[in-house]
């Protein structure tokens, strides 16, 4: 079978490298047999994250259940590419897989809507709220869709809202929270932290909430103005004060930038005093930082990415935020750091 990737897809495959670096991988990914992503666009992914596996099996109407999306033709050509241990496709340094097996719960990650009340520079170019029109109607529907699939499914899963915005700003997903029907499956929240007390208190979904992931970036108001823009510190903090009443088990995220990498011991901080968990990560490159004027998806390694890839080896802060990194993951025990922090830091 011949792959056929335009657009955004066949952006973010050349973005990264793929397949194994080096000698072949003995390691085994699973996620491919019970994980699902799909994106604004509605397609849909074998995979828990669209940038590491940017190959669409199909859209989301074109699939009656979530155990058919495996079926179709492209997925299981992927899955027997991955069987085979090629990784053709496949980020095989961001995901972990060049380092041990790749497991993860029976997973669906809703990302059809990425209206957000945050523009912030690292994620998009210009605000994003779709609240009428044939974009909303359609995702609208995909959303519907999903809410099918998970009421016709035997097995529990671990449902993710949302990576691409915020699920409590949506118009599309905040209605369908407020109003959750399926108390089988366990459900994440993947969120700013904004709007947690005022869409969330009182509401049903609470108890069906298993986890919260909140972006943060930052670990002090200076920092947070810059990388979180239309945010507001005073806010987070009240948000993440009623988050510890709730006691859920709750993670805050750390996204490593050359705005923020002075920040990071605050955030270490701000993790170990409510006694949540931290994640650090690497910055993609979601072509929001560019030169004026240029093309979509054409400027993988041009404009001002590069400015702000503070982990790149050729970045005059680098060093620093080496020697910051590795400060924090000895004095730190609650943040775990991902396997691209790592690999690309030689850790």
């Amino acid at each position: 079978m011949e792959i056929q990737l335009e657009g955004q897809y066949l952006y973010k495959l050349n973005l990264l490298q793929r397949g194994p670096s080096g000698n072949s991988y003995r390691n085994t990914c699973h996620v491919v047999k019970n994980n699902i992503t799909i994106d604004s666009n509605g397609n849909c992914f074998i995979c828990n994250c669209d940038g590491w596996l940017p190959v669409p099996v199909g859209q989301v109407d074109d699939f009656d259940s979530f155990e058919s999306v495996f079926e179709s033709d492209i997925a299981q050509y992927l899955q027997k590419d991955i069987a085979d241990k090629k990784y053709t496709y496949c980020s095989t340094e961001l995901c972990g897989v060049s380092h041990e097996d790749v497991c993860a719960n029976p997973s669906l990650y809703i990302n059809i809507d990425n209206s957000c009340n945050l523009q912030c520079p690292s994620c998009r170019i210009e605000k994003v709220m779709h609240i009428n029109g044939e974009q909303y109607n359609k995702r609208l529907h995909q959303i519907e869709t999903v809410v099918e699939w998970l009421h016709k499914t035997v097995q529990e899963l671990d449902v993710i809202m949302s990576g691409n915005g915020d699920p409590l700003a949506s118009l599309i997903c905040r209605p369908l929270l407020k109003n959750w029907p399926l108390d089988k499956h366990r459900l994440t929240l993947h969120t700013n932290g904004l709007l947690i007390e005022k869409q969330l208190k009182n509401q049903p979904v609470l108890d069906q909430v298993n986890q919260f992931r909140i972006s943060v970036d930052a670990g002090s108001a200076k920092v947070y103005s810059q990388v979180r823009v239309g945010g507001n510190w005073d806010t987070l903090i009240r948000n993440l004060d009623f988050v510890s009443t709730l006691k859920k088990p709750t993670e805050l995220i750390f996204t490593v930038q050359n705005n923020n990498i002075s920040d990071l011991e605050n955030f270490c901080q701000l993790v170990e005093h409510y006694k949540f968990d931290g994640s650090v990560t690497q910055l993609d490159n979601w072509s929001t930082w560019g030169r004026p004027g240029f093309e979509e998806w054409t400027h993988a390694n041009g404009g001002d990415f590069l400015h702000h890839d503070v982990l790149d080896k050729s970045h005059a802060n680098y060093t620093y935020a080496r020697q910051m990194i590795q400060h924090c993951m000895t004095k730190y025990k609650r943040i775990r750091y991902t396997p691209a922090i790592a690999t690309r830091l030689e850790l």
